[in-house]
């Protein structure tokens, strides 16, 4: 009976190991003393962070539409702030090419290691009627806004529509 306990005990030894720190929780973010921004870099393509001039791939998705996914990083916020992102891609005439409004409690928000909340793959539908080769190397102006309680900020940025095999 003795050597069946220390059999057992030996057996759970390994199952007790160190206590580990508890993973990150999904929208879980403390609020940072920088000043609020955004980044947004395309989840395909170069993957570079939008700027002034750059390029946003856009292609058809499988569930059909014309799509772009945009990579999200946040910083000087709390996850529980964001009310709402709003994205907009507008042509050089003013026409309205893709319109998306996500509010804050639909948001996927994680937390990095640097402690920015992040968004992965922000899908944003272009409108139907405009076909994929009237895109393709057009110029857009990107607009984003990020709303919270205190502070509405944002992006505003001419840019090229490439399309992409998708």
């Amino acid at each position: 009976m003795t050597t069946s306990r220390l059999l057992l005990a030996l057996a759970c030894l390994p199952l007790l190991g160190c206590p580990e720190d508890p993973p990150e929780e999904e929208g879980v973010c403390p609020a940072m003393d920088a000043v609020p921004g955004l980044t947004m870099t395309p989840n395909r393509g170069d993957e570079i962070a939008l700027v002034e001039g750059g390029q946003v791939p856009v292609f058809y998705a499988s569930q059909g539409g014309i799509f772009t996914e945009l990579d999200v990083e946040l910083t000087g916020v709390a996850d529980d702030d964001v009310e709402q992102i709003r994205v907009e891609f507008i042509d050089t005439t003013g026409r309205p090419l893709a319109t998306q409004v996500y509010f804050g409690s639909g948001l996927p928000l994680r937390c990095n290691e640097s402690g920015t909340l992040t968004i992965q793959a922000l899908p944003v539908g272009f409108d139907e009627s405009i076909g994929l080769e009237e895109l393709d190397g057009s110029a857009a102006r990107l607009t984003a806004e990020v709303t919270t309680p205190d502070d509405t900020f944002g992006l505003d940025l001419a840019l090229m529509l490439v399309a992409v095999d998708g």
